[in-house]
């Protein structure tokens, strides 16, 4: 009686514990359900930049059965399609800062790379730990973080030298600005174009890209280890960093900058095995129709109010993420 009794409460301890980190087995889910996941994640990524991963991931670990690390490899394979149309769109109409986008991009590789043999070694429940850790640190700083822009317009305010100011904070950022008023007809520039600004800018304002690079490192890190929050860390800092751009040009060039970082981590993350290839095909589609529509969704929204929005999500997400995660530890113990 003894042994039943032990043996029912480990298997409800595992039943309890597979609820909170994810079972690691695959459910089986239905033609539509990974339809929709797809679209609507590609379609929150499209609109707002970030949270397309979030969305899947959370999907992937609660809805159909996989542990964190398995959703994180299968995240990346996924949104990147999402990303792709997406980021095509804001290019389109100019809307992506190119310079930023290089050299976010750029020392990204070296940090995907490292952070996805990083996650594997991790626990599920450590994962999920410093997923929703991270995505609490980063909701005040998506909703309240000042830009560039504020900056200008405080300085024009209180003083009459704001002109000064303002051109003392962003030199490189004018010359994005202007570059990217003067697209070619259909909206795309050439590749000796982009290169022509990157080259500029980084030869006025050598801190701003080093600035960047330091940023993409750290995405790098995180769209590795976690396959998500890498995202919304670029985001935040580009509210930060560019000067009287409007919101879209934010998303496009995050956009840009976390695309080819993603691909590299999903190599990564294939040879460790951690994507399950099945569920793939069906949501990429999804994530690539649904990436078009959320960017052009974007382009008639206020960009403020999104941000404030996604800030609050974030702090939910983060908030039960981290609250599960604890809770499963205690399980463990």
């Amino acid at each position: 009686a003894s042994g039943h009794q032990s043996l029912r409460a480990t298997s409800t301890m595992r039943r309890k514990l597979s609820s909170l980190v994810g079972s690691g087995m695959a459910v089986r889910p239905s033609l539509l359900q990974k339809t929709s996941v797809g679209v609507a994640s590609g379609f929150i990524q499209g609109m707002t930049g970030v949270g397309g991963g979030i969305v899947l991931t959370t999907a992937l670990t609660r809805s159909m059965g996989l542990t964190q690390v398995q959703a994180t490899g299968t995240s990346l394979a996924v949104k990147i399609t999402g990303n792709v149309s997406a980021a095509a769109t804001f290019a389109q109409s100019g809307l992506v800062d190119s310079s930023a986008a290089f050299w976010i991009a750029l020392p990204a590789f070296l940090g995907v790379t490292h952070g996805a043999r990083l996650g594997t070694r991790c626990g599920d429940v450590r994962m999920k730990m410093l997923f929703g850790g991270l995505l609490l640190t980063l909701s005040p700083f998506c909703a309240f973080g000042k830009t560039k822009k504020d900056l200008k317009k405080s300085s024009s305010d209180s003083s009459g030298e704001s002109a000064v100011t303002a051109a003392a904070h962003a030199p490189a950022a004018a010359a994005a600005v202007a570059a990217a008023a003067k697209p070619s007809e259909n909206g795309l520039r050439s590749v000796s174009q982009v290169m022509s600004t990157i080259y500029q800018d980084t030869l006025s304002d050598p801190k701003r890209m080093a600035r960047h690079m330091a940023v993409g490192l750290g995405f790098g890190y995180c769209t590795g280890m976690l396959g998500v929050g890498g995202a919304p860390l670029v985001m935040t800092y580009l509210f930060m960093d560019m000067a009287g751009e409007k919101e879209q040009s934010v998303i496009g060039t995050t956009l840009c900058a976390i695309t080819v970082p993603s691909i590299v981590g999903m190599g990564v993350h294939w040879t460790l095995g951690n994507i399950v290839w099945p569920m793939v095909p069906v949501l990429c589609a999804g994530s690539l129709v649904g990436g078009m529509a959320g960017a052009q969704a974007s382009m008639g929204m206020n960009g403020e109010w999104m941000r404030y929005g996604f800030s609050g999500f974030l702090a939910l997400l983060g908030g039960n993420t981290l609250w599960k995660a604890r809770a499963a530890a205690k399980l463990i113990r």
